[in-house]
Parts: structure tokens; C-alpha cells; sequence
């Protein structure tokens, strides 16, 4: 009788045990031949031990080398009793199937964890499989976005590392991909299609925003009196979003003091020249001085490029108060009488009470005076001071 074994799978053994019976001849005296079948092949004692008599059972071990065919094996056996007499074959048809040893992921690598959109990681696999080399498996790899199933859209071909026995596949996320931890999954398959499960790597790597850029800066004039502009622009590229889905920001500040905005316009883009403009229009009551100015973009996904910053950029002047006209009520006098004089004075910056205005006479002498001029009042009727 045969004790059935299990089944075996290659590089491994499996004992097979024969039981014998002899109306003359004790059962460890008897003379036992094994041999086995594969599938397609013949009766072989290639890959079985010499049968051993151990505590009433006689065994021999069957151990399939990684190439052996698959499938079922049949075995048979024949006992010789100490007279020479010879049993007729026990054959024992598909008596043990040997079985593939599937593939196994066993590591992985990533060059990488972060990528920007547009650029790259490659991701390495190791395998392992008793039977076949690593360089014959064929590996399946996908990814699965934050949001969405699995896919290989991202992915390059496959590559066999032969400096490292490994499978490379380089990960490329488009402009458009979705930001965020990626999950990778592989499974590998064998020369006998014998195949993994899919191993599944959590948070593999992470796709990250290309933060936007600030490629040129310009102001239109150095110098800006009070309650005048000056006009501020930017270039600015960004990998994933158009130029002008950005956002900007300018500020200023004066003396190293805090950044501000309050004398900014609200940026716009400008189309025609591919730029984004602010107008800078400090008020009557800005301080003079020079300006630092500072820029930065921020793109659709909330990523803001660093600070371009520009130390004395625009320098604000005062506002110089303007003659508008000048009038004496009478254009001949005698000494010791005297005539009104009118003057007419504008100022953006300052209020009436704030100014003082002067009249000088130059006499024959080219020297200028006022000796022989006083200031009456303003008259508020007339709007006009008068002397």
C-alpha cells in the first residue's frame, strides 16, 4: 500500500512510505524499487532517494528540482523478497502533482518620495523566485491617485536593472495630475505563469505643486511725486497654470519699516504685454523717502513663489506749490501811498493755513526785498491772498 503524500513543489521534498507484507520474509528483509513519471516523461529514479526501511515502513523521498516538468507524477513499486522473487509493478497513476513556486516582490525603492508635476521617480522592485531568474519575470505596476482607481497612465515601460537585479519603472505626473500621496501596487508572473498576489505600497510617493515663478520685475518711473502713479509689473510662469490665472501681490514698505499694501492697486493682467500691472499712487500724506518694493505669485493651488524683493525701487517727492497768478490793484503809486497786491497759490499736498506766501521787489539795485511788503489776509470770497 502507498501512504499518499502532498503535493510538492519544486526545489522541495516529500517523503513517500510503502507498506509490504510477506507470508515468509520479515517486511525490512525485502528489496523495494521506486520510480516516478512526469507528465510527459518516463519511468525515472532521477529525483527519488534509495528507499530506507524505518519502523515498519519502507520510504523514499521525491525531490523535483527547479526544472522539472510540472503537473502530475505517477509512481510505481516493486519488492523483491530475499529469494529473488520479484512482485509485479504497483503503478499509482497521478499520485502527486508538482507544483510552481510563484514569484515573490520582496522590495522596493523610491528614488524620490516627493515629484513635481512634469518631473520624475523611478521606482524599483526587487523579486525573488526559486525557479526562474529575475531578469524572465514580467511585472505588472499601478498607481492609484488620492481620489481616483488604479492606473498606469503615469508610468513608462519596465526596465530590467541588470547592475542591480531589479525592475525599474519611472513615474512621470503631468502638469494636470492630481497633488497628493500615491499608493503603488505590483505583482509579478513567472516563466509557468505562476504569479504574486499584488503587494500593495501605501503612500508610495507624493506629487507636489511646482510653485509659480517670478521671471522679470519693472517699474515705470524711479521717482513718483504725491497723488501721482507709477506703474509695477511682473512676469511670472508657472509649469501647471496659465500666467494670468495667477494671483500677484505688491507691497511696499519705507525705511525697513512693516510691508504694506494700501497704496497699491489691485494687479491686473495685462494681456497685450504678457505682464501683471499695479499702479503705485502714494496720497498727499505719504511719508518722502525711498520705497522698497516687493512681489510674489501665488498659483491655482495656493502655491506662492518666494519674495522678489527690491530694495529703493521708487523714491516719493514732495509736490512743489504753484503760482497760479499774481495782480497789484494799481500799476503806479508816489512814494508814501501804496497799492494791494494779489497773489493766487495752489498746492496739492497742503491745506492754506500750511503755506506762506512771500512777494519780493528787486529795485534798480538787482537786489531782491521785501522791506516795503506786508501780508494783509487771505480772502476766502476772492480765494487769493493779499498784500
Amino acid at each position: 500500500s502507498l501512504y499518499q503524500p502532498d503535493d510538492v513543489f519544486r526545489n522541495e521534498s516529500t517523503e513517500l512510505k510503502f507498506g509490504f507484507s510477506d507470508i515468509e520474509d520479515s517486511a525490512m528483509l525485502l528489496s523495494v524499487q521506486v520510480e516516478s513519471r512526469s507528465p510527459s516523461g518516463a519511468w525515472s529514479t532521477v529525483y527519488l532517494s534509495d528507499p530506507e526501511f524505518d519502523t515498519g515502513i519502507w520510504k523514499s523521498t521525491l525531490s523535483p528540482v527547479p526544472s522539472v516538468e510540472l503537473g502530475a507524477y505517477d509512481i510505481r513499486v516493486m519488492v523483491t523478497d530475499i529469494d529473488g522473487s520479484n512482485s509485479s509493478w504497483y503503478t499509482f497513476d497521478d499520485n502527486l502533482t508538482v507544483v510552481n513556486n510563484d514569484p515573490t516582490v520582496v522590495g522596493h525603492q523610491v528614488s524620490d518620495y516627493q515629484v513635481l508635476a512634469t518631473e520624475r521617480s523611478v521606482f524599483s522592485i526587487e523579486t525573488a523566485d526559486i525557479e526562474d531568474n529575475v531578469s524572465e519575470h514580467e511585472l505588472r505596476v499601478e498607481y492609484r491617485p488620492p481620489s481616483s482607481s488604479w492606473a498606469t497612465q503615469f508610468l513608462s515601460k519596465l526596465a530590467y536593472n541588470g547592475t542591480t537585479d531589479q525592475w525599474d519603472i519611472e513615474f512621470t505626473p503631468p502638469n494636470w495630475a492630481e497633488l497628493g500621496y500615491y499608493d503603488l501596487r505590483v505583482s509579478v508572473n513567472d516563466t509557468d505563469e505562476g504569479n504574486s498576489s499584488w503587494l500593495v505600497f501605501d503612500q508610495a510617493l507624493r506629487v507636489i505643486n511646482n510653485p509659480p515663478l517670478i521671471t522679470g520685475y519693472e517699474i515705470s518711473e524711479s521717482e513718483v511725486l504725491r497723488n501721482n502713479s507709477v506703474v509695477l509689473s511682473a512676469t511670472v510662469f508657472d509649469i501647471e497654470d496659465p500666467a494670468a490665472d495667477l494671483n500677484l501681490t505688491f507691497e511696499y514698505r519705507l525705511d525697513d519699516g512693516t510691508w504694506e499694501t494700501e497704496y497699491i492697486s489691485l494687479p491686473e493682467y495685462n494681456f497685450t504685454t504678457g505682464r501683471w500691472e499695479a499702479d503705485f499712487l502714494p496720497p498727499t500724506t505719504a511719508a518722502l523717502g525711498n520705497y522698497d518694493i516687493r512681489v510674489r505669485v501665488t498659483d491655482l493651488d495656493d502655491t506662492y513663489s518666494d519674495w522678489g524683493v527690491y530694495l529703493d525701487n521708487v523714491s516719493v517727492k514732495n509736490n512743489l506749490p504753484v503760482v497760479v497768478s499774481y495782480q497789484p490793484d494799481l500799476d503806479e503809486i508816489n512814494r508814501l501811498n501804496y497799492t494791494l497786491l494779489y497773489l493766487v497759490v495752489s498746492d496739492v499736498e497742503d491745506a492754506r493755513e500750511e503755506l506762506i506766501p512771500e512777494i519780493y521787489y528787486m529795485a534798480s539795485n538787482a537786489i531782491w526785498e521785501d522791506e516795503f511788503i506786508s501780508l494783509l489776509d487771505f480772502d476766502d470770497d476772492a480765494g487769493l491772498w493779499v498784500f
